[in-house]
């Protein structure tokens, strides 16, 4: 169910984390959480970098556990 302010009703977490699993274009090695190099958030997209996550849940699971591995670059971006 959709409310007047766009909320969605009867959705779960799960659900969300299985639908951008099941847009997975299959381009790239898998997935990758980090942040924006920019410093203007997080991103969450397909890649063909090594390391990457098989899945959407394993990449977000790997960024909270602090163990994805960055660029010396990308760690000065994120401590800056």
């Amino acid at each position: 169910m959709i409310t007047d302010k766009g909320l969605v009703y009867g959705i779960c977490d799960a659900d969300r984390l299985d639908f951008l699993q099941r847009a997975t274009k299959g381009s790239g090695k898998g997935w990758i959480l980090r942040p924006n190099l920019t410093g203007r958030g997080m991103r969450l997209h397909e890649t063909s970098q090594e390391g990457a996550s098989r899945t959407v849940r394993e990449a977000i699971d790997k960024e909270i556990r602090g163990e994805a591995k960055r660029t010396e670059d990308e760690r000065k971006d994120t401590l800056e």
